[in-house]
């Protein structure tokens, strides 16, 4: 039982972790092309400024969250005597 839910934990935090990344680098991209365009560097602070707090509280609260369920359904794992080698008990 400790290791399915491990096994659930591990996988929920993968794909978390891969949504908020992949949605994050397409922001970050968006941001960057706005900066470019951007007239006045007084202008272009301020985007960055405002898009990276948006950031931190859309994109990386998140990630973090997956990045722990990664490590705490990893910890599952391997202390239920899992073997990746040889994918037995």
């Amino acid at each position: 039982m400790k290791a399915l839910v491990g096994g659930i934990l591990l996988a929920a935090g993968i794909l978390i972790t891969c949504a908020s990344g992949l949605c994050s680098m397409v922001y970050f991209g968006i941001g960057l092309a706005t900066v470019v365009h951007q007239h006045s560097v007084d202008e272009a602070v301020t985007v960055l400024f405002s898009g990276l707090m948006l950031w931190i509280v859309v994109g990386g609260i998140p990630l973090v969250l997956g990045i722990g369920l990664v490590f705490a359904g990893r910890r599952l794992l391997r202390d239920t005597g899992w073997n990746r080698n040889d994918g037995r008990y």
